[in-house]
């Protein structure tokens, strides 16, 4: 059986419906990055669950060897055309080592992590980013966060994207938030689904701990504010993997 986002991502109603990241925030937020961790021009980069290639660009502009791997085909099928000498794309899933102890740095950007029913599956996939990074490399997760979502949540909504309405249906199911989504197109209906575990920030901590990750900073915005638990909207977390 297949999980929610092996088909979802690929539809041309995601796109729609997620057209509207903003690339220079990424472009922003990949710089702040770079300057905080102070990362060295010949460092060598992956972008797990890169999605459209966003952070990938950004970094590889920077001038980085930017690797960025995702799960969906048709993603990386896409990508292909932006490649060259210092930034390639492949098809992977995370839950796999794609290069062991190879990367200086691996970032995992915009909630892309969470997505596994099995728990089992969380830790391969949290061992495995581990896994590509050289010691004392740096590894990066973009996370919601959990309690700022909770109190935050819009049960329905609406929206009109171009041909498609959607209308977007979230809530809390034990320690994950799911979002029903329902495409009405001329006389087609379509449903799709999004769940994502609710991590807490000690948990977070703990999962990425067992594999030799050491937390060095939280961070609450694409700005680079402190974390606070109840007020930031996301929960950026800055790992250094360490020999115990």
């Amino acid at each position: 059986m297949k999980e929610w986002f092996e088909d979802w991502f690929d539809t041309i109603y995601y796109k729609a419906l997620y057209r509207g990241r903003n690339e220079e925030e990424a472009d922003r937020f990949v710089e702040l990055l770079v300057q905080e961790l102070k990362i060295k021009g010949d460092s060598k980069i992956l972008d797990v669950a890169c999605g459209r290639g966003r952070h990938s660009v950004a970094l590889n502009e920077l001038g980085f060897d930017v690797t960025g791997t995702d799960l969906s085909f048709q993603k990386i099928k896409e990508l292909i055309n932006l490649e060259n000498d210092k930034l390639h794309f492949y098809r992977h899933d995370m839950r796999h080592v794609f290069r062991i102890n190879y990367f200086d740095c691996v970032f995992n950007f915009f909630t892309s992590f969470g997505y596994f029913e099995s728990v089992y599956d969380e830790k391969n996939a949290a061992a495995a980013m581990s896994a590509n990074l050289k010691w004392n490399g740096y590894f990066v997760i973009d996370y919601l966060n959990a309690e700022y979502v909770k109190r935050n949540l819009i049960h329905t909504d609406k929206m009109q994207v171009g041909e498609y309405e959607f209308i977007i249906e979230k809530s809390l199911e034990e320690n994950r938030i799911s979002k029903k989504i329902t495409v009405i197109e001329k006389e087609k209906c379509s449903v799709f689904y999004e769940k994502v575990r609710m991590y807490t920030l000690e948990q977070m901590i703990h999962l990425f701990s067992t594999y030799s990750l050491v937390v060095e900073n939280c961070f609450g915005s694409y700005r680079l504010d402190p974390y606070d638990e109840i007020n930031s909207e996301r929960m950026i977390l800055v790992f250094r993997k360490i020999k115990n």
